[in-house]
């Protein structure tokens, strides 16, 4: 009983900060940083072109790594109309513990490791899997904790967007 109250107070928090985020500005999230492969990362530079994905994550977590086949997927399916961004949030982990993952899986996918817990704390993630869809116009559209249909249908409609206003500006 300790414990489900203790889940639920967790639950609770989680749903009021997350309520509490989604009202900041594109702004308020801004940040810069470096994947592992060295990709330079301004979330910035996706303003107004293209939506999101933020997937945050740990080695050690066992629906993340149920989730990354799907994570690699949505980065191979969207890749081109929405920015993933795996970020590692760094507690008991390692860049070598992710190369070692990602070398064995064949993952790709762009992965930062938030060493210091910045972006971690920045986002407001308390737990992990924690996923968070940002559209082109800087605003949070979906937080979640695991991979869900509505957030696949989310992504759908994020990249249906874009191609459709990218196609309407080429005629």
């Amino acid at each position: 009983m300790r414990y489900i109250k203790l889940y639920s107070f967790i639950i609770i928090c989680s749903l009021v900060l997350s309520h509490q985020l989604q009202a900041k500005t594109s702004e308020q999230f801004a940040f810069k940083a470096t994947t592992l492969a060295g990709e330079q990362i301004d979330l910035n530079d996706y303003l107004g072109k293209q939506a999101v994905y933020l997937k945050f994550w740990a080695t050690w977590c066992h629906y993340c790594l149920a989730e990354m086949p799907h994570l690699q997927h949505i980065d191979d399916t969207y890749g081109d109309d929405i920015k993933v961004i795996a970020i590692n949030v760094g507690i008991s982990d390692s860049v070598a513990n992710i190369n070692t993952l990602y070398k064995k899986e064949g993952y790709q996918v762009a992965t930062i490791f938030d060493e210091q817990g910045q972006l971690t704390q920045q986002f407001g993630v308390i737990g992990t899997p924690h996923h968070i869809l940002i559209d082109k116009t800087g605003q949070i559209k979906y937080r979640t904790y695991l991979a869900t249909d509505k957030l696949d249908d989310l992504l759908n409609q994020q990249a249906t967007q874009l191609a459709f206003s990218e196609g309407a500006s080429n005629e």
